[in-house]
């Protein structure tokens, strides 16, 4: 009951390949390929590159704040003789 299912698709292939001709679908496939490179390859040079070194640099900082702070409590912790 899926959308396409495995028979589906074969219609649709064999439509394409009335359509096209057998000698064109690897230029189309190809040129598909290439087109999908390409978008990707745009979508990638729109984000700025700063953000995510931004980010991880950001998160680095606050882990090591964490950890230190922890670490500093355990050692007043450890280090405070007990009250008598």
């Amino acid at each position: 009951m899926g959308a396409l299912e495995p028979m589906h698709l074969l219609i649709i292939l064999f439509i394409v390949l009335l359509l096209f001709g057998a000698k064109r679908l690897p230029g189309l496939a190809r040129s598909l390929g290439t087109s999908a490179r390409e978008l990707k390859k745009g979508l990638n040079e729109d984000a700025p590159p700063d953000e995510p070194a931004q980010a991880s640099q950001a998160v680095l900082q606050a882990s090591a704040t964490q950890s230190s702070t922890e670490a500093e409590a355990s050692g007043q912790a450890s280090a405070t003789p007990p009250e008598s």
